[in-house]
């Protein structure tokens, strides 16, 4: 399949601002605004790492060199080991305060936003103090257009609230 999802995707209505509209997550944000019969692509992939160019909805990303080390793979007891899954979105929020915003957070950490309708999406990634290994799970749009709230598990263990802005 040309999309992937880490479980079951997310899925959302536009409830403030244009009902119809139905959006759901894979590593991109698909729309349909005809009750699930057709969907166009909302946006470009949003797991892609910032600074590299962006890959389009449903694209193969570009092959990159293997690490040094490559990770572990886990292992299910009794099983063979699974090779890691690859990133998609984990939640999305749509603004209820402007239309057309929108946040998204990925499961290898990516947090993303519009505020054109997904025109144009832009990698706010930038949470210096966040602990290696932090599993992002949930984002929430704030107050304010350019506000978000993303929550995560360290290591599997506590989950921790930061505030993500574009001026972060």
């Amino acid at each position: 399949s040309k999309y992937r999802a880490s479980g079951d995707s997310q899925k959302k209505f536009d409830v403030a601002f244009d009902p119809s509209a139905l959006y759901i997550g894979y590593q991109c944000l698909l729309v349909s605004r005809d009750g699930a019969h057709s969907w166009t692509a909302a946006s470009p992939d949003l797991t892609t790492l910032k600074g590299k160019p962006p890959v389009a909805c449903g694209a193969e990303p570009p092959q990159t060199k293997p690490a040094a080390a490559p990770q572990p793979a886990i292992k299910a007891e009794g099983k063979s080991p699974l090779p890691p899954r690859p990133p998609s979105i984990a939640d999305f929020s749509i603004s209820t305060i402007k239309p057309g915003v929108i946040w998204t957070v990925s499961t290898n950490g990516q947090i993303y936003n519009t505020m054109d309708h997904g025109k144009v999406w832009t990698n706010v990634t930038n949470l210096p103090d966040v602990p290696p290994h932090t599993n992002f799970s949930t984002i929430e749009a704030g107050d304010s257009v350019d506000t978000a709230y993303v929550a995560g598990r360290i290591d599997g263990g506590r989950f921790e609230k930061v505030p993500a802005s574009e001026d972060s």
